[in-house]
């Protein structure tokens, strides 16, 4: 009787503090968010950044971003003032990320005339160390390797350094010369 009640006692222990843990990282990731508006901060900026670093940057083949047929980040991201740049931070390991890509992918299906009229522009930056998790993870979400996204992978931490982020999922909204920086989960239903 005695071995019953302790092991009950040992489960509802272990239940109690697996619920604890789920509802800080709950809290964590929602109640931490950053938004940070600077007309300082570019598209111009920014792309100087992933252009500085794009040696090190390798696609989810594991092929370095410079040596894939000759492609430039100015392929992906139209310069003038109009037109709108998404920088998303994310890994294949990120529970919230995980949990945050199809509400992601739907508002990419919203903005599809504006992806098609270079109007809007996106670049995926993966976190991941390794190309074979990565390509584990899109097999799931083969929407990602959609080739009007650009989908990188910064298994050294270079573009994350740059730009300062310390939590997945973290995103950057460039338009005009201000930017919106999320480090949270975005809520893309309402955006």
């Amino acid at each position: 009787m005695k071995m019953r009640i302790f092991i009950i006692f040992f489960i509802l222990a272990v239940v109690l503090v697996a619920s604890i843990f789920s509802i800080k990282n709950y809290f964590y990731y929602s109640k931490k968010s950053e938004i940070v508006k600077s007309v300082e901060v570019s598209k111009d900026l920014v792309l100087n950044n992933l252009i500085k670093y794009s040696n090190e940057l390798v696609n989810s083949d594991g092929i370095s971003f410079n040596k894939q047929n000759n492609v430039k980040f100015e392929d992906f991201v139209v310069l003038s003032s109009d037109n709108e740049l998404i920088v998303h931070f994310w890994a294949s390991w990120c529970d919230p990320c995980i949990n945050e890509i199809p509400d992601l992918l739907e508002y990419l299906k919203r903005r599809k005339s504006d992806i098609d009229g270079k109007k809007l522009s996106i670049i995926f930056v993966s976190l991941d160390y390794d190309t074979e998790s990565l390509n584990k993870f899109l097999k799931s979400f083969p929407e990602l390797k959609n080739s009007q996204y650009l989908l990188l992978m910064d298994k050294d931490g270079l573009i994350q350094k740059t730009f300062d982020i310390d939590r997945v999922p973290s995103t950057f909204f460039i338009k005009n010369s201000s930017i919106e920086k999320f480090l949270t989960v975005v809520d893309w239903k309402r955006r």
